[in-house]
């Protein structure tokens, strides 16, 4: 399936029709809105396969709820069923975003704790030593304030511990983040 701009997929394979009132509805809902749904999911996860399980899931469990939300009169082929479809397809693409993004946090930490991740020492101390000299470029109260920051300390902190106010450390961090951009850009070339 191929989502570039507002394609999305047409042919998409229709739940059959059954006798069961809530089941039916939930088949029209399924053969009416599956290309949006799709595209919605895709422009989230960005990729196929994901986001056809998100879709799946919603629809899975639409199922099992299908007959009490037909006895709740919720359960309509259009109208307040669209936005729960899309609702529930976005939440649902951002739980795997989480999922994700806890995996990938957890796959670090295994690689830290085996060494996998370890960076040559000549490498750190170049990156140390590049650091220490663009620092050295700033003035006074811009290294003052980013080595603050670099150290955890929230604006606010740096703002109370500096006698400055808060604008002034976030006008501070920006310009010299922008001066060390710079000169990192001078420095690799």
């Amino acid at each position: 399936m191929k989502h570039s701009g507002q394609e999305a997929r047409t042919e998409a394979p229709s739940l059959r029709l059954v006798k069961d009132e809530p089941m039916q509805r939930v088949s029209e809902l399924y053969n009416r809105h599956l290309p949006e749904l799709l595209f919605l999911a895709y422009q989230i996860v960005g990729n196929d396969e994901d986001a056809e399980d998100a879709v799946a899931g919603v629809f899975e469990r639409l199922i099992r709820i299908a007959g009490e939300m037909e006895r709740s009169g919720i359960l309509s082929p259009d109208g307040e069923m669209v936005g729960y479809l899309k609702i529930s397809v976005r939440n649902a693409c951002f739980d795997m975003l989480r999922v994700r993004k806890r995996q990938a946090s957890l796959l670090d930490r295994v690689r830290v704790s085996l060494g996998l991740n370890r960076k040559p020492e000549a490498y750190e101390r170049f990156q140390q030593e590049a650091m220490n000299l663009m620092m050295e470029e700033l003035s006074g109260r811009e290294r003052q304030i980013l080595q603050r920051h670099i150290e955890g300390y929230k604006n606010h902190e740096i703002a109370e511990e500096l006698s400055v106010s808060e604008l002034t450390v976030r006008n501070t961090l920006h310009n010299a983040r922008k001066r060390i951009r710079k000169l990192w850009r001078i420095f690799m070339t």
